[in-house]
């Protein structure tokens, strides 16, 4: 792990076992920064810079050519095959250890699917409080955010897995695009238009 940073060269050269890069790009991410992150959206809006590797999307290609960030070129999942992955990727055991409440040093794992769904939750959950995607995420991050679950809505319906596509579609059908996740005019209007875009 680099600090949560992805290179943008080889960003799935994974190998055999992990051809999308998973275990670098997001599980070794998340061991630190996701409870963090989860911690942010319960308490009302994010603050730290975790979206990339937490609420992933596709990349943004515009006439065939990938026209994304560097981030969102580092982050992104290229392809269905690569959602669905992220969604079966089992637990996956960290070196980085804690300890627990005994005092022993205990593992420490990553789900991928768990984490996802318990993030979608959350965000379900401040919606219902009366927050707003624009309000938990910004103007630049709600866009991400709602491409995000949009990705996995579909992906995960393809593939049968129920509980996410419900959970993603809870957060999707609750708020409807344009409703109040940062557009609009003026500075912040723009912002979310070029997040819309991939190029932020």
């Amino acid at each position: 792990m680099n600090g949560g940073r992805a290179d943008v060269a080889g960003a799935e050269d994974g190998g055999g076992d992990d051809p999308h890069d998973l275990i670098r790009r997001f599980v070794e991410p998340q061991l630190s920064a996701f409870e963090t992150a989860l911690g942010e959206i319960r308490r009302g809006s994010k603050e730290g810079c975790w979206m990339w590797f937490v609420l992933p999307t596709a990349p943004h290609v515009v006439d065939g050519v990938e026209r994304g960030s560097r981030l969102n070129r580092a982050w992104a999942l290229r392809g269905d095959d690569a959602a669905a992955a992220y969604l079966r990727l089992p637990p996956q055991p960290q070196e980085r250890r804690r300890a627990g409440d005994d005092g022993e040093e205990a593992a420490t794992s990553v789900d991928l699917r768990g984490n996802y769904l318990r993030m979608a939750r959350e965000v379900r959950s401040r919606l219902e409080a009366g927050a707003t995607l624009g309000g938990l995420f910004g103007p630049v991050d709600a866009p991400k955010a709602r491409s995000s679950l949009e990705l996995f809505r579909r992906v995960a319906a393809d593939v049968g897995d129920d509980e996410v596509a419900s959970a993603c579609g809870r957060v999707l059908d609750f708020e409807p695009e344009g409703s109040s996740a940062g557009g609009g005019g003026g500075v912040f209007g723009k912002l979310a238009r070029l997040a819309r875009k991939g190029s932020i």
